[in-house]
């Protein structure tokens, strides 16, 4: 069993809401890419912006896997999901579960980023330490 048009639909749509509702102004980035040899798989890409970076969602034939890159193209998270409860926002292993997981790493992201704030960082920048 595969991803089905309308469910590769549905995911445009719920990404496309969220856009809307974070009043964002940059647009669902949609590209395919095809199998180049026998070890590497055909699948759709989504990106689009979350507050604090880009998310990716990777569509293959039966699985998805949303992705939180990081800017040398490591992924810091992902999390995969089927075909299977496409449109349930409770089940494990949903598009919904998966992209809420990725959503929610978003959000840690800056509270690390303002949590980082030691003696090394100060050092760093010239600044001597604070007690």
């Amino acid at each position: 069993m595969s991803f089905s048009p309308s469910d590769i639909v549905y995911m445009i749509n719920t990404i496309e809401d969220l856009l809307f509702l974070m009043d964002s102004q940059q647009p669902l980035r949609i590209s395919a890419y095809s199998a180049c040899n026998q070890n590497e798989k055909s699948f759709i890409k989504l990106c689009f912006p979350l507050k604090n970076d880009n998310m990716e969602i990777q569509i293959y034939d039966n699985e998805g896997l949303c992705i939180y890159p990081e800017r040398n193209g490591e992924n810091l998270k992902s999390v995969k999901f089927n075909q299977n409860n496409i449109t349930n926002t409770e089940a494990t292993g949903s598009f919904h579960k998966a992209l809420k997981e990725i959503r929610d790493f978003d959000r840690q992201q800056v509270s690390i980023a303002k949590n980082s704030n030691t003696s090394i960082d100060r050092a760093s920048f010239g600044l001597t330490e604070v007690n």
